[in-house]
Parts: C-alpha cells; sequence; structure tokens
C-alpha cells in the first residue's frame, strides 16, 4: 500500500508541475499580449494628439423682461419769441377833477368814454426750469435664437471649418 501513495504522490506531484507550467506559459503569452495592446493604444492615442474636438450649441428661447426705469432729469427750457398784440381798449370813466378857484376849491365830474387803440409786439425771453421725474415700467419678450460653434479651451485648432 506504501508503494500505491507513493506513486500516486509522484503523479500528483507531476501533474501539479505540468499545469504550474502550463499557468507560466498562459502568463507569460498573456504579458507579451498586454505589452502588445499596450504599444498599439500608444500608437493611436499618438495619431489623436494633433486633433481637435467641435461642437455646435443651438439654444432657442424667449427671455421675459421686466424692469421699472427711474428718470429725474432737470432741464432748462428756453422761450424766444416775439408776441403781437393788436387790439382795442375801451375806457369808460368818470373823472373827478379837482379845481382850485378864488371862491374855494371845487370838484368837477368829467365822463370819459374812449376807445384806445394798442398795436405792439411784446418780446419774450426766458429760461425756464423744468423737472421730470417719472418711473417707467418696462415689459418686453426677448426671442433668443443662438448658435454657437467652439471648441474646449486649451486645445489649439489644427484646420479651419
Amino acid at each position: 500500500m506504501r508503494k500505491i501513495a507513493w506513486a500516486l504522490l509522484v503523479i500528483f506531484v507531476l501533474v501539479s508541475l505540468v499545469l504550474d507550467a502550463f499557468i507560466v506559459v498562459q502568463l507569460y503569452r498573456a504579458w507579451r499580449a498586454a505589452l502588445r495592446l499596450t504599444a498599439q493604444a500608444t500608437v493611436a492615442l499618438g495619431a489623436l494628439q494633433g486633433e481637435t474636438i467641435r461642437y455646435t450649441f443651438h439654444f432657442q428661447d424667449e427671455l421675459p423682461v421686466v424692469a421699472e426705469v427711474p428718470f429725474h432729469e432737470k432741464l432748462d427750457v428756453s422761450i424766444v419769441a416775439a408776441i403781437p398784440i393788436s387790439t382795442t381798449v375801451s375806457v369808460e370813466q368818470t373823472l373827478q377833477l379837482p379845481i382850485h378857484t378864488l371862491l374855494g376849491d371845487i370838484t368837477v365830474e368829467a365822463p370819459l368814454d374812449v376807445d384806445v387803440p394798442v398795436a405792439m409786439t411784446v418780446p419774450i425771453d426766458l429760461s425756464v426750469p423744468v423737472e421730470i421725474s417719472r418711473t417707467v415700467t418696462v415689459s418686453a419678450t426677448v426671442p433668443l435664437d443662438l448658435e454657437w460653434r467652439g471648441q474646449p479651451q486649451g486645445i489649439a485648432p489644427t484646420e479651419q471649418v
């Protein structure tokens, strides 16, 4: 029985050595494949070095704008004009005229009924200060339709589109 146990032990050791050698060979092949794929990835990334990324961003929306804008302004408005006046002024009045005589003072009433024509030009030259203080409400909807073409910052373009 001892011989069988020794024979089985030797067989197991030899099978184990064969399996270990097989695993080492497979690991060596995987390592070589990884080196080959790394070299190919390096070449592919080197080819991308001069490439750029371009994209177009399209934005379409409406922007509501609501604001109250205060205005406060002081102005001097100059008025320069010549206004012609042509009219007749009627005067109806009784005048009290004191008369000094040797016999004493006498008051005489004298009726006055006169039409006085007036024809003249009145010049006007003035500066009127005007103060405007008002708040204007602005309410509007601004349509936006934007398109922007660009590339990420830090990447220099290699060719123009």
